[in-house]
């Protein structure tokens, strides 16, 4: 059982660290319902299980931000004043630890699933899920024992259950590798085949790939990080409320970047008044020089004169 005799208790110290946890998982959510809207408008004739995937990611993120909401209002709203309820304890046991855990598996899991598919080999595919199930099994596993553990102080939780929360990151942090690695490696074999387009979208895939995977594995080790060195000060509260609103914008950020932006800009002279509307064709797979689906966002402009052209043509 964990005790608070671990860590000195320092309720102050967290207050802070809570407040920017909280606004980095309210922005980060803004920004995944963009996301959603893009995909849900783009891409109707995707498969339902890439639907499902989609829409059970952005499941998860409501219910984390509710309960989020939840804690900050019950922290620094209803009892405002008492600097104890600052390093308590909460919904964050799940918020945090279990939906945290079970977006980047879910994640994990389907990029798995993508390297198997791609590679036509199910040896690093099952490597891959291997180690997503046993990383959200010990992040699950870490909010659990902080849960039924009869201290409600952050920073003896941490500490108590550093153990469990650095094997979830680390083997999270490990999984990230594999899967930026194996996809890197399959797209470059594809590379070379003397189509122009074909390459340039390879190389751009590959981009997004590395940086979403670099993103995630550096969240996830700093936190590990800042969870050993800090743990009377729960620093890493910052980035552990934000770790799956990472993984699903990283997500969202990939499948969208299928679509494509035609006619941004143009112009447009003085005598004339501009109103863009944004129009989404449906996916074409005739344009699309690889596996994925290339849908067209065209920005249409409607154009009117002003007012003394349109009177003289009354004349």
């Amino acid at each position: 059982m964990l005790s608070e005799r671990y860590v000195p208790v320092n309720p102050l110290a967290t207050a802070g660290f809570h407040v920017i946890g909280y606004f980095l998982n309210w922005g980060l959510f803004g920004a995944l319902c963009v996301q959603v809207f893009l995909y849900y408008w783009a891409f109707p004739k995707d498969k339902l299980f890439l639907k499902l995937v989609v829409y059970g990611l952005f499941a998860l993120d409501i219910i984390q931000t509710a309960l989020i909401t939840k804690d900050a209002f019950f922290k620094f709203g209803t009892h405002f004043g008492n600097v104890t309820i600052f390093a308590s304890l909460e919904n964050l046991w799940f918020s945090v630890f279990v939906i945290n855990a079970t977006s980047g598996a879910i994640v994990q899991l389907f990029f798995a699933y993508r390297i198997s598919v791609l590679s036509k080999s199910r040896i690093v595919a099952t490597l891959v899920a291997l180690l997503a199930v046993a990383g959200c099994a010990a992040g699950i596993t870490s909010g659990v024992r902080a849960k039924i553990s009869r201290v409600d102080n952050l920073s003896a939780i941490a500490f108590g259950t550093k153990t469990e929360f650095s094997v979830w990151l680390s083997i999270s942090a490990a999984c990230d590798i594999v899967i930026t690695a194996c996809i890197v490696t399959i797209l470059s074999r594809n590379r070379g085949n003397g189509l122009k387009k074909t390459d340039d979208t390879i190389r751009k895939i590959i981009w997004v790939t590395v940086e979403t995977g670099t993103l995630t594995t550096l969240v996830a080790i700093l936190t590990m990080a800042l969870t050993i060195a800090f743990p009377e000060k729960a620093l890493c509260t910052i980035l552990m409320d934000i770790i799956g609103k990472i993984y699903s914008n990283n997500f969202l950020v990939i499948l969208n970047r299928r679509m494509m932006i035609v006619d941004g800009r143009s112009i447009v002279t003085q005598s004339e008044t501009q109103q863009d509307s944004f129009c989404f064709s449906s996916p074409n797979t005739n344009r699309s020089a690889t596996s994925e689906t290339i849908t067209e966002v065209k920005i249409e402009q409607q154009v009117w004169p002003k007012n003394n052209d349109s009177k003289e043509e009354d004349m």
